[in-house]
């Protein structure tokens, strides 16, 4: 997969398609939180195995980045690793957006943790 940049390009184009098609359910905020996964989500942990690369060979520090990556590219544990606590991240960071008035939804509640999930 490309880099972080056109991760987020491809979840702002499928976003605004959802947001076309289902009809007030996916809204600006939920693309929003949609293309700020799609940039940090999946490359976090390569950025971190990159980071790694420049302990040298052997140590922990070159162990931890291979591992995190292992991790977090694996169908399963991405969710455990980073989907479940990016949630609640995404959701509390709504709720912040939303009280600021940094961001507008038709129904004025922010995220829950579920639809961040």
């Amino acid at each position: 997969m490309p880099g972080p940049g056109p991760q987020m390009m491809y979840a702002l184009g499928s976003g605004t398609g959802l947001m076309r098609f289902s009809h007030g359910r996916f809204t600006p905020q939920h693309c929003l939180f949609y293309a700020l996964n799609a940039f940090i989500g999946p490359d976090l942990c390569s950025f971190a195995e990159w980071m790694a690369s420049f302990f040298p060979p052997g140590t922990a520090g070159r162990r931890l980045g291979g591992l995190a990556m292992e991790f977090v590219h694996h169908p399963f544990y991405y969710i455990l690793v980073l989907g479940f606590p990016f949630s609640l991240f995404y959701a509390w960071l709504s709720r912040v957006l939303l009280s600021k008035g940094l961001v507008d939804t038709v129904s004025g509640v922010s995220l829950v943790h579920f639809d961040c999930f």
